[in-house]
């Protein structure tokens, strides 16, 4: 039996199921690039280790499939990183100027895009440029400042395009933009006071309650009416694990790693508006991040562990056993 909507209300409700469906796809993506991510940095285990840890998030779940732009946003900030570890293989393997400056350009109208839909993204262009700063310094073959101008080029040009609104005058309406959107969040926090985080520490606190506290509402190894602090053990172990990684003597994927993780968890924290479920987003993808690492490391130890003992017992096994009496 099935049953049809009024024709008022399914026209009311359409939009929306069309906004899910496209949800849904961009979700999709995240999690295809996550694994490609993960591929590229230590495999495809940390791939499919990512990937499985970021679905099993119940933040990840509720608010990637809903009508909002967050799904978007996280789509465009991953798909930044991806083309940042591009850019950085390029670099260093197959070095050819115009090839870096065509990269930084379609990375630039990638950000552009995710700027458009949601101007949270702006952290993107930041973490971008921060990226090639550290490369260029580290070390340098070519002119850097060059390929950061024509990548704020092409972002800005893809947002200026996407919004008619700005094109008489650039510069000014796209302050008014920022300046609308803060003053949204201002009135956000004067109605729902109670859910309102207007200094440093409430934010923090709020952060480190939720995301990696057992109990929290967006942790995702909390284990019910339990105490241990899988969570924060986890992170602190894949810290370390990170950390080792960028020990190096020159800057490695690891180094972009941590700059996408640690600037877009630090940036969103301080700013954080509201103690609502979709603001959390940007803060617990960087962290799930750093405790797929963790994982992956303690599941290759394992597996390696195990083949060694199989190997061992094998070899045992396969010695020719004496039959010569021991002589007393």
């Amino acid at each position: 039996m099935t049953y049809e909507l009024p024709d008022d209300i399914k026209t009311k409700v359409q939009p929306v199921l069309e906004a899910r469906k496209l949800a849904f796809i961009f979700t999709l993506g995240i999690l295809l690039i996550c694994f490609a991510i993960g591929k590229m940095l230590r495999g495809s285990v940390l791939g499919m280790i990512l990937v499985l840890t970021l679905y099993n998030n119940p933040l990840f779940q509720n608010t990637t499939l809903t009508a909002m732009g967050d799904a978007p946003l996280l789509f465009f900030l991953v798909l930044e990183l991806y083309l940042s570890l591009r850019f950085l293989r390029l670099y260093f393997v197959t070095f050819r100027e115009l090839k870096l400056v065509l990269l930084s350009m379609f990375t630039g109208i990638i950000v552009g895009l995710g700027v458009a839909t949601k101007l949270n993204a702006i952290l993107a262009v930041h973490i971008f440029i921060a990226q090639l700063v550290l490369l260029f310094l580290s070390k340098i073959k070519t002119r850097g400042g060059k390929i950061i101008v024509f990548f704020l080029l092409s972002c800005f040009f893809t947002f200026y395009i996407i919004n008619p609104y700005i094109w008489p005058a650039p510069l000014k309406n796209t302050l008014t933009f920022v300046q609308h959107r803060q003053s949204v969040i201002k009135l956000q926090q004067k109605i729902w006071k109670d859910e309102a985080l207007t200094t440093v520490k409430q934010r923090v606190n709020t952060v480190v309650s939720q995301v990696l506290f057992p109990g929290g509402a967006y942790t995702t190894f909390s284990l019910k009416n339990s105490s241990l602090p899988l969570d924060i053990i986890i992170f602190i172990f894949g810290l370390y694990v990170l950390a080792r990684k960028m020990h190096s003597k020159s800057v490695n994927s690891y180094w972009f790693l941590a700059i996408w993780c640690f600037f877009l968890a630090a940036v969103t924290t301080s700013v954080l508006p509201l103690n609502w479920n979709r603001y959390f987003l940007p803060i617990v993808v960087p962290v799930i991040f750093i405790q797929s690492l963790a994982i992956t490391l303690i599941f290759e130890s394992l597996y390696t562990l195990l083949c060694k003992r199989a190997f061992t017992n094998e070899t045992k096994n396969s010695l020719p056993q004496s039959n010569v009496p021991i002589s007393t």
